[in-house]
């Protein structure tokens, strides 16, 4: 049931604008996100302008505080997804990469953010990340 629903996220128009991320030529987006019964689906996609390629080694999912006041009082909790549309991450980015993640329905409160980091496998260790603002994961639309 999970493939059926990405494959009908992947037919949709990109309705998220504001979410983005810019580094080292690489960009880093949210195309949509949806909610699907009891289930949260986000659409990520990237496009690497740049002329090495990403070798990505994993994509991290945390709620953090907004507001961090040092590294005693945070609290970070990572967020393991239900499914991912391709299962294989490490996979090398020349050109566009795009994926779907399933969760179950969760709330955040407001002085929170979810997280989403992309690492490489090199050492080099290059990341990138987007932060989602709760009110964007409430305008979300419904997938049927």
């Amino acid at each position: 049931d999970f493939q059926r629903l990405t494959m009908l996220a992947l037919t949709q128009k990109r309705k998220i604008h504001d979410v983005k991320s810019k580094v080292d030529g690489m960009k880093y987006w949210v195309n949509n996100i949806f909610i699907c019964g009891d289930y949260l689906l986000f659409d990520i996609g990237m496009d690497n302008h740049g002329r090495q390629p990403w070798e990505i080694d994993e994509v991290r999912f945390k709620l953090t505080d907004k507001n961090r006041l040092n590294a005693h009082v945070s609290q970070e909790q990572e967020l393991k997804p239900l499914y991912r549309m391709y299962v294989d991450e490490e996979t090398t980015v020349s050109s566009s990469w795009r994926n779907f993640y399933i969760f179950p329905r969760f709330n955040y409160p407001t002085e929170k953010k979810l997280s989403i980091e992309l690492s490489e496998k090199q050492v080099s260790g290059r990341k990138i990340s987007l932060d989602i603002d709760y009110r964007t994961v409430l305008q979300s639309s419904y997938l049927q």
